[in-house]
């Protein structure tokens, strides 16, 4: 795997099959990841690309085994998407002493629209993981991962995709979202709607990653 410096002690690993941030130290995550999902540390995030012929029946075995392969530190936070690993966006950003970093795939083929009934979930995933310098609060690890919904959302509706039936789609039924942070970072933040400095870098960041790969 390639390395890629995010934050002194973390870095992105990439390979054709996979990205994976990694700590030196646990970070704290909070996410709706397949594997590890919920609030917990994690020393590997891991984004694992499967074919779009995957049965979905074991993906937690299936995560597990390849970090084993790739000699990937636990505890392990794991998501899946069949988007090519080289269409990744990494992107940072900082504003008023916070940093925010961000690793986004995008896959839409799988268009879907909140609240409204989906058909048999085809491929197509966006996963989003940020990984942020401050030392967030469990709330403020909340609020970023409704921002972050709400950017993507409105990133697809301004970009007219749409789901199989015809509909403004906000998302793909089997999207996930990654918070992390540093038990130890700088500074502490408690909150972090839309008008703080981390709640304005995410949504600018998801943004940002759909701009370039949604047409």
């Amino acid at each position: 795997m390639e390395h890629e410096t995010l934050y002194e002690g973390i870095v992105l690993a990439r390979s054709a099959d996979a990205l994976a941030v990694r700590a030196e130290d646990p970070l704290q995550v909070l996410s709706s990841a397949v594997l590890g999902g919920g609030r917990r540390s994690a020393r590997t995030i891991l984004n694992l690309r499967i074919p779009r012929s995957y049965d979905c029946r074991s993906p937690e075995r299936d995560l597990r085994a390849f970090a084993r392969e790739a000699g990937l530190a636990a505890p392990l936070v794991g998501l899946m998407t069949a988007a090519p690993m080289e269409s990744a966006r990494v992107l940072a950003a900082e504003q008023d002493g916070v940093a925010v970093r961000a690793v986004v795939t995008v896959g839409i083929d799988n268009a879907s629209r909140a609240g409204e009934p989906t058909a048999s979930p085809g491929p197509g995933t966006i996963n989003a993981i940020f990984v942020c310098a401050a030392r967030l609060h469990e709330t403020a690890a909340i609020e970023l991962v409704a921002i972050a919904s709400e950017a993507k959302a409105s990133a697809l509706i301004e970009a007219s995709v749409r789901t199989a039936s015809g509909s403004l789609a906000t998302g793909t039924s089997t999207d996930a979202i990654v918070i992390a942070w540093r038990s130890h970072g700088r500074p502490r933040v408690r909150y972090a709607g839309s008008a703080t400095p981390t709640g304005a870098l995410v949504g600018r960041l998801m943004r940002e990653a759909l701009a370039g790969v949604v047409v």
